[in-house]
């Protein structure tokens, strides 16, 4: 088993940031819409059965915080890879 040191973990930054600032592919849009949009669905099915299925309003705002997080979070993630995708210049 290697050990790794603070220099090899100091590598693996950089890397990161370069992934993210690379131009989204047709491929990695579709990926990232097979992963995000079943979880978008969920969220936002668990949200509505929250509001829609249960008298007690406080208990239904309260258990629907953390898939309003989710549907927030996973929305931003489809929105911003699809953007990414749209402005990348095509290659001629």
């Amino acid at each position: 088993m290697k050990n790794y040191d603070d220099s090899d973990l100091d590598n693996i930054v950089p890397r990161f940031g370069l992934l993210a600032n690379t131009k989204v592919t047709l491929v990695v849009l579709i990926g990232v819409w097979i992963i995000f949009l079943p979880v978008t669905i969920g969220a936002a099915a668990t949200v509505g059965t929250y509001w829609l299925g249960n008298i007690n309003l406080l208990a239904s705002l309260v258990a629907s915080i953390p898939p309003l997080f989710v549907l927030t979070l996973s929305s931003v993630i489809l929105w911003r890879i699809t953007r990414r995708f749209q402005k990348r210049t095509p290659i001629a």
